[in-house]
């Protein structure tokens, strides 16, 4: 195997390995935002995104996040609060649970996340019909290539760890006979 291909081949371990990484990170944010909404309701959670706003607008007036941030929040109601609450939960819960599987090293774990990679890829394509949007666009470009990659290393019977040091293991230069002389 040529230098090129092992370095490409760890490149793509390395994408894969953060892509995971990503989606822990997500999971764990979306079940942060998600517990407190469903539990405290969506009051608290106007009153903390009217303070934001207001910093944000205090530091610059014309700051479009902090309109945008408002309206979401001012459009959310009760009922669109449990809804995005609940979804949050589950959509944290799924993608958790999935990376547990992944660094157990459960190689039915792979089989779950291509099938949740691919529900999610299949409900952001509808919601990119539905309501076009850059942000949508992006999870969806992301879940795509983590499902690409996830089916390279199911296909190639590895785990989460073999990829882990495929991509992040320390190799000492090969020096060749023939350089030296």
């Amino acid at each position: 195997m040529s230098a090129r291909v092992r370095r490409e081949g760890r490149l793509v371990d390395a994408v894969f390995v953060m892509g995971v990484a990503f989606k822990a990170i997500s999971g764990v944010l979306e079940l942060v935002a998600g517990v407190p909404l469903l539990v405290l309701g969506p009051h608290p959670l106007a009153v903390l995104t009217d303070r934001v706003v207001d910093w944000l607008v205090a530091v610059d007036p014309d700051n479009t996040f902090a309109a945008a941030l408002w309206s979401g929040i001012v459009g959310l109601g009760s009922t669109g609060a449990v809804l995005a609450a609940v979804y949050l939960v589950f959509h944290g819960v799924v993608k958790i649970t999935i990376v547990l599987a992944l660094l157990r090293g459960n190689r039915r774990g792979f089989l779950a996340s291509i099938g949740a990679l691919a529900v999610f890829f299949v409900l952001q394509l509808v919601e990119l019909v539905v309501a076009p949007g850059v942000g949508v666009a992006l999870l969806a470009a992301i879940d795509a290539a983590l499902l690409g990659l996830t089916c390279r290393e199911y296909r190639r019977g590895h785990t989460l760890a073999d990829a882990w040091q495929n991509a992040f293991r320390r190799t000492s230069p090969v020096v060749h006979r023939d350089a030296i002389l």
